[in-house]
């Protein structure tokens, strides 16, 4: 292989480190692009599965929440309640 290359001329010599060069860039993007269409079949494919998961998640979150809510604001009337039958009662 040396002996091939020793004959050739260096503008030929510099063209096929050229030419190696490209062919090795072209085939790593080919698996790049490869690679990321795989993954990107991968993340729909999560993202089918999870999205439902989250929307559910978040729903109930939200109910638990509004309970929280409904159950605060209804010791405070009753908290309320209590004090405005005290000041009737201490008032007659």
């Amino acid at each position: 292989m040396l002996l091939i290359l020793k004959n050739w001329r260096t503008g030929t010599k510099v063209y096929a480190v050229v030419g190696v060069c490209l062919l090795s860039l072209i085939a790593i993007v080919g698996l790049a692009v490869v690679q990321l269409q795989q993954i990107g079949t991968e993340i729909e494919g999560i993202a089918e599965q999870d999205l439902p998961l989250t929307a559910g998640h978040t729903e109930v979150s939200v109910r638990v929440h509004a309970q929280d809510e409904i159950g605060m604001v209804a010791t405070s009337l009753e908290t309320f309640r209590g004090k405005l039958i005290e000041n009737q009662e201490m008032q007659k």
